[in-house]
């Protein structure tokens, strides 16, 4: 099964990100492929500059786990990250499109209200 998840919100702001990485590596393990895409604040989880310990052990997990990751180029320029992790890539909203065409599954992991 094709899971896509959706994630807006930064790792600094809400643990949504370590959610995000628990379950997509989990799913993964389960013989699940796993697509994620970052809008909004979420572009921070793939972004090679951030520094704090918890920012960087989500971002570094992130890149360890070499999850398939998309960034919304827009999102990022907005936002001033310019460098994603290697596991990561920029791009449009095409790339989201595609994803959710394709997706068995679609979650979205947005900031709390």
């Amino acid at each position: 099964m094709m899971v896509g998840i959706l994630l807006f919100t930064s790792p600094v702001q809400h643990d949504s990100s370590e959610h995000v990485l628990a379950l997509a590596t989990s799913l993964r393990a389960s013989g699940n492929d796993v697509r994620i895409f970052l809008l909004g604040d979420g572009v921070y989880n793939a972004s090679a500059r951030l520094i704090s310990d918890r920012v960087e052990t989500v971002v570094s997990r992130m890149r360890d786990e070499r999850l398939d990751i998309t960034a919304c180029s827009t999102c990022a320029t907005y936002r001033g990250v310019d460098a994603v992790i290697e596991s990561a890539r920029l791009g449009t909203l095409e790339d989201l499109v595609e994803m959710t065409e394709r997706c068995d599954v679609l979650l979205n992991f947005t900031s709390e209200v």
